[in-house]
Parts: structure tokens; C-alpha cells; sequence
């Protein structure tokens, strides 16, 4: 009686910490409908790609690791403040490291130190 207690209670523990999960990565995606192109909008596409990594979907992870990337390069052409700079390139390093950190629990370990 007492190991079906704990597995009922490990089964609900999961499945509530799933749902809350993509309840998260759910209210982050409408987030990047409203954000302007600003570091915002790439702190969203960070903690994106890191939540993707976090349940195991690596190509969705990649993806907003790949668009904050993107928009960090367009951020940088535009802008000469250097506080922005600053904290667009902290951001564009986030993303590189989201990658790194994909492929590593890929296991494309070379791919990864890249």
C-alpha cells in the first residue's frame, strides 16, 4: 500500500511539474507576439530555448537560441548605446551557450564545444 502511495505520488509530482512547465514556455511564446526587437524580446528567446532544452526539445531550443542570435545582430547594427550593447551582447552569449548546451545533451559533445 505504501509503494502505491509513492508511485501515485511521484506520477502526480511529474505530470504537474510537466504541465506547469509548458504553461510557462505557453505565456513566453504570447509574450514574443507583443515584444518589440529589443533585448526583451531576446531575454524571451533565451528563457525559451532554455525551457525547450529543460523538457527535451532540442529543435525548438535551437530554433529560439537561433532567432535570438539573429535578432542580437540586428540589434547591434542598429544601436549605438553602449549599456544596450552590453546587455545584447550578454544575451547573444546566453544564446550560444543555449546551443552548447543542446548539443551536449545530444551527446554531440564536439558540436557542442564549438
Amino acid at each position: 500500500m505504501k509503494k502505491l502511495f509513492i508511485l501515485n505520488f511521484l506520477f502526480f509530482f511529474f505530470n504537474t511539474f510537466s504541465f506547469s512547465q509548458n504553461t510557462k514556455l505557453d505565456s513566453l511564446r504570447l509574450l514574443l507576439k507583443t515584444d518589440k526587437p529589443d533585448t526583451n524580446k531576446l531575454f524571451h528567446l533565451n528563457k525559451l530555448s532554455r525551457g525547450y532544452n529543460g523538457i527535451g526539445s532540442y529543435d525548438s531550443a535551437v530554433f529560439f537560441a537561433n532567432a535570438a542570435l539573429q535578432l542580437s545582430n540586428e540589434i547591434l547594427k542598429e544601436t549605438k548605446d553602449q549599456k544596450i550593447n552590453q546587455t545584447t551582447k550578454k544575451y547573444e552569449a546566453a544564446a550560444f551557450n543555449n546551443i552548447g548546451n543542446v548539443n551536449s545533451n545530444k551527446g554531440n559533445y564536439t558540436e557542442a564545444l564549438k
